[in-house]
């Protein structure tokens, strides 16, 4: 426990110290810039002042702008080959995996909708570096509130801090529980891997328990608008009568649009407690749909 506390205060305190440099550009870095007419420019920064900025463009070659007609600058691209990648969306909906979130923000997502096969998922962005979210089922119950802080420490760095809270709503079962947590992501929005780690903490009819939760997740490009997703929720053992739990789905993603993604997740698990030594898989695959708000 003091442990996981020591790590989460550290990502915390990552994320505090540089956050006010969350997408400030670099002079050879790849960005992408805003227009206040809505135009997008994807290229390298050559050049900037107080006056203008000059974009070696992947669409028109050189280009100057007037820093009085840019309504935003996006950072975290690496390569060329990113830049178009994502001029071709595929960093959409990269805050989420199957279950877990990162270290990203949903300033570039912007608002959505997560159906999944047991009901539907919104996550609202608050700010560049706030976002909110309501989960629940298809009957309403449980329903999960979520909250996170996330920014950038470098171009490959990210952090955030957050917490999950919710209960058994209208059924009125007794039931409580939430999950404060830090994730750390190293990686672009297009290729990733996050490591987070929580503690959850479950009250029912007035009986509580709680547990370190763990969780490595990912994603890369596989081909055209495919990328691999790999998601996984890991209850490390903390007794002999308390052993070790984990879930994992690897899967794929696919950005049909600029405003719709579809994913299928092939989810199995893991249990190892004492002699006991259980490996299953999911009778049939997961699907969901990320619909831009």
């Amino acid at each position: 426990m003091k442990t996981l506390l020591v790590c989460m205060c550290f990502v915390l305190s990552g994320v505090l110290t540089y956050a006010q440099q969350d997408g400030l550009p670099q002079l050879g870095s790849y960005v992408k810039v805003t227009k206040e007419d809505g135009a997008e420019y994807l290229g390298k920064l050559v050049a900037m002042d107080d006056r203008e900025l000059r974009l070696d463009s992947t669409q028109i070659g050189s280009v100057v702008i007037p820093r009085y007609l840019i309504a935003g600058i996006r950072t975290g691209y690496t390569s060329l080959s990113e830049v178009i990648k994502r001029a071709e969306r595929q960093d959409r909906f990269s805050t989420r995996y199957f279950l877990t979130t990162n270290g990203f923000s949903n300033s570039e997502d912007g608002s959505y909708i997560l159906f999944n096969i047991y009901g539907p998922d919104f996550q609202f962005a608050i700010s560049d570096h706030v976002t909110a979210g309501i989960l629940t089922t298809w009957i309403g119950s449980p329903i999960v509130g979520s909250l996170k802080y996330s920014a950038s420490i470098n171009e490959n760095l990210h952090g955030a801090v957050g917490l999950l809270a919710g209960s058994s709503g209208w059924l009125d079962l007794g039931l409580y529980f939430g999950v404060p947590y830090a994730s750390a992501t190293f990686g672009s929005r297009i290729n990733n891997l996050t490591v987070s780690a929580g503690y959850g903490i479950v009250a029912l009819n007035g009986e509580s328990n709680a547990r370190t939760l763990l969780s490595v997740a990912g994603t890369t490009p596989v081909w055209g608008r495919v990328a691999f997703i790999f998601d996984s929720m890991i209850l490390p053992e903390i007794s002999d009568s308390r052993g070790t739990l984990m879930f994992a789905s690897p899967g794929i993603r696919w950005f049909a649009s600029n405003t719709t993604a579809f994913q299928f997740g092939y989810p199995f698990y893991l249990i190892k407690d004492g002699s006991v030594n259980e490996f299953g898989a999911a009778p049939f695959p997961t699907f969901g749909v990320f619909v831009k708000m």
